[in-house]
């Protein structure tokens, strides 16, 4: 069960939720629908349920949209935006995603917002006139900063959303303040999470992507263990991975009390990912009454690990989530069950 890289995030959120020292935050009332978005969403007439699934969102667009890809210059970082724009008469409306480097992490919400006025993703929209008029706003929970502008006759709305290393910009121009309204508040971001259930693990949890599954061997008291490994990434927070993996202990292997057994399958396969300091770490833990052992670390580069182990009569499972968001550890961590 290997571990993956880490990607810093801290910088970028904190900006979303601080900004440039703007007012308090206010609730938006976000389209709660799942995928895909219902046509009665819309107020125009003949308004299209766009729906982005390389993109992962939704929103009701007035016609079908342009799509279109944007390469941004920030500071030594290039961003690559794909761009879902679509105008009629003298309104526009779009929404813009890109995956933030790591290179730009750092420099936060501000050298973004900088680059889009003198390379803007819209030509419709004036950026110098919305850069410093942001407040903090939110989409399903998710942080966010909305920029309001009116300009001869003219409403414009412009809002960022950071989810996990992906920034969303929902963009909207027109006479109309309604149209802008109802344009903003029918943009949705995915939920990529899904149950799963493996009948033959008896197991359920909730993942982000469908798991790959393969076998595992771990040499175990002079046995070879194959274990059944399901493993999942997140296409929305590419560094994440998550493993679960099983495998029917011979009896002849159970011959010590549940926690030695553990302790000493968790030890093993802790060295062989050269992480075997871990192993005088271990913590005692238990799931719907069956015994584990639980061991959390903070890698170099600075990703979370959480390792858990459980033994169910004869069966023994491996539980493993690396990720640098704490809610994403918690949800594929406290989904997992026996059944």
């Amino acid at each position: 069960m290997p571990m993956v890289n880490p990607v810093n995030l801290t910088s970028l959120s904190l900006a979303l939720m601080l900004g440039m020292g703007m007012p308090a935050a206010v609730q938006r009332q976000a389209v709660s629908a799942p995928l895909p978005v219902s046509p009665t969403i819309a107020s125009h007439s003949g308004d299209h349920p766009y729906v982005s699934e390389m993109g992962g969102f939704s929103v009701a667009m007035p016609s079908y949209p342009d799509v279109s890809t944007r390469t941004i210059r920030v500071g030594e970082s290039t961003l690559e935006w794909k761009l879902a724009a679509t105008r009629i008469d003298d309104s526009t409306f779009a929404v813009a995603y890109t995956d933030i480097p790591l290179a730009l992490l750092a420099r936060g919400q501000e050298a973004v917002i900088d680059s889009l006025q003198t390379q803007p993703l819209l030509e419709d929209l004036d950026w110098q006139a919305i850069a410093n008029r942001g407040e903090l706003i939110y989409l399903d929970d998710i942080p966010g900063r909305e920029y309001l502008h009116l300009s001869e006759g003219r409403f414009s709305d412009v809002q960022f959303y950071l989810v996990n290393r992906r920034l969303y910009v929902v963009m909207a121009s027109a006479p109309d303040l309604g149209e802008v309204y109802q344009f903003v508040n029918s943009f949705h971001i995915a939920d990529p999470w899904r149950p799963f259930v493996s009948e033959v693990g008896n197991f359920s949890v909730d993942v982000p992507a469908t798991p790959i599954v393969t076998p595992h061997l771990i040499e175990y008291q002079g046995q070879s263990l194959v274990w059944r490994q399901f493993t999942m990434y997140n296409l929305m927070a590419t560094d994440d991975k998550y493993q679960i993996a099983y495998v029917d202990v011979p009896p002849d292997v159970i011959t010590d009390d549940a926690d030695t057994l553990l302790s000493t399958v968790a030890t093993t396969i802790l060295e062989s990912l050269d992480a075997g300091t871990l192993s005088a770490m271990g913590t005692r833990t238990t799931l719907q009454g069956y015994p584990g052992r639980e061991y959390l670390t903070t890698g170099n580069n600075g990703i979370s690990y959480v390792l858990q182990f459980y033994l169910v009569d004869d069966r023994l499972y491996g539980v493993v989530a690396g990720s640098r968001s704490v809610h994403n550890l918690d949800r594929f961590l406290n989904s997992f069950h026996f059944r």
